[in-house]
């Protein structure tokens, strides 16, 4: 088994990107698997230095430990981030554009906010033709020219057209999550409900390209962890304002005590003090 943590340093770690580094953590420790650390930093222009650091300060205060990835940030500069792996994700890119599943798209987000379409692509641009130009278009994968046989146990109705290729000339979140997911051979992932549609359009992906290797992955997804609202932790929704380590008083017990309480583990007298606490309540 390897189970990865995949933080994006665009902003500092909240409680919910915590809880879900400890369910990776913790299921591959119980079955004496491995933990890889990958970060994802293709959005360099939100990337801050601090938010880098912050990602290697709370992992070790919460004693989560890996075995394949970075020793530190500076490390993580010179041989883990994503823009060293950048040729295959273009690879991947023009392996869907060659077998003509893709197409330029001109619709910007403002356009389709608009339209009253933020949250859902209809596919303005699927026969249009626009030719691809960095700073124009972005390039969108088109689901219904896919392969039947990707559709299996999936819903084309509850899926839109992703982007691939952002129009700054960078590929997508999904693009690098399948390469990096293949490159390190992760076998298990655990991630939040919200990122379901975000598991089968990557499946979907990984299918139109033939990387039959992806639909081995074992995809999980565990409930939100949400404020008193009932609204998810998000960083664009403000979660992470401040630095988990400096603004919450005697945060490592809190959290892992919250977590364990999430999980539904009894802990008795336990007062968990690393993750490593929690190895012998935690039950697959």
């Amino acid at each position: 088994m390897l189970t990865r943590m995949a933080p994006t340093p665009s902003g500092f770690l909240h409680a919910g990107n915590i809880y879900n580094f400890i369910l990776n953590w913790l299921a591959a420790r119980k079955a004496g698997g491995q933990v890889l650390l990958r970060i994802d930093d293709l959005d360099a222009a939100r990337m801050r230095p601090e938010y880098l650091d912050d990602i290697f300060r709370v992992l070790e205060a919460v004693g989560l430990d890996w075995d394949v990835g970075p020793a530190g940030p500076d490390d993580f500069m010179r041989n883990w981030s994503q823009k060293g792996r950048m040729e295959s994700y273009i690879e991947l890119i023009e392996m869907l554009n060659n077998k003509g599943f893709a197409y330029a798209c001109t619709c910007s987000r403002k356009e389709l906010a608009e339209k009253g379409l933020a949250g859902k692509y209809p596919g303005f641009c699927r026969h249009k033709n626009h030719i691809l130009v960095t700073d124009e278009s972005a390039l969108r994968l088109n689901v219904t020219s896919l392969p039947e046989g990707c559709w299996a146990g999936l819903n084309e109705q509850n899926l839109e057209d992703p982007v691939i290729l952002r129009r700054d000339g960078i590929p997508a979140y999904h693009i690098g999550s399948i390469c990096d997911d293949l490159f390190w051979e992760v076998t298990h992932v655990f991630r939040g409900q919200d990122l379901k549609p975000a598991t089968e359009i990557q499946q979907l992906i990984a299918c139109a390209a033939g990387l039959t290797d992806f639909a081995n992955i074992e995809f999980e997804h565990h409930p939100l962890l949400v404020n008193d609202e009932g609204e998810k932790l998000s960083k664009s929704a403000g979660a992470n304002s401040f630095t988990l380590l400096d603004n919450l008083h005697n945060p490592v017990p809190v959290i892992l005590h919250s977590f364990a309480l999430w999980k539904g583990m009894e802990l008795k007298d336990t007062r968990p003090e690393k993750a490593a606490d929690l190895l012998d309540f935690y039950i697959v």
